[in-house]
């Protein structure tokens, strides 16, 4: 089983894939949402996907990511493409979602429709952790009137070690730009 990739992205095959140049290998990887260039150095923490017809490697820049993605998997009706599409939004606004039971916001990933959103709170609500500072700076930019989407983007650029209100004053900075 292929744990962790190390190499330089030499093809992008779609926003969901890439192929990473390993030694003298190319894999070719599923990724969430590819934010990489041709040439970039990754590090991906890999899923190994195997069915009977296939053999797909599912890559994430951060462990937590793999962790979530393995988590997805445990709900009844999600595959790996599924579960790669869910991602495709930020970890910290989905966990949110779940930890504040948000089926609105769950519903407006894809693949995800009412029955999916609605299994996904009750397998999933009590076994995710959040991260507590993103969730309050989030309920503050929600009562600010943010967009879910808007305040995805402002957590995604959030530096480690920032309190609540440091995300506040830069989402409100940042949100007129």
């Amino acid at each position: 089983m292929i744990g962790q990739l190390r190499g330089q992205v030499v093809h992008l095959e779609s926003p969901q894939s890439a192929t990473i140049l390993v030694g003298s290998v190319g894999y070719n990887v599923r990724v969430p949402s590819c934010s990489m260039a041709l040439g970039d150095e990754c590090i991906f923490w890999i899923h190994t996907h195997v069915r009977e017809d296939a053999f797909e490697l599912y890559g994430f820049l951060e462990l937590e990511d793999r962790v979530f993605f393995r988590q997805l998997l445990t709900v009844t009706g999600v595959g790996p493409r599924c579960a790669l599409g869910i991602l495709g939004a930020s970890r910290v606004t989905l966990q949110q979602a779940l930890a504040t039971r948000d089926q609105e916001l769950l519903r407006t990933l894809p693949g995800v429709g009412k029955k999916l959103a609605e299994r996904l709170i009750v397998e999933l609500a009590d076994k995710v952790q959040h991260d507590e500072v993103a969730f309050l700076a989030s309920a503050l930019l929600k009562d600010l009137g943010l967009t879910h989407q808007e305040i995805a983007k402002v957590l995604q650029k959030r530096i480690a070690g920032q309190s609540a209100e440091d995300i506040v004053r830069f989402a409100l900075k940042t949100r007129h730009k």
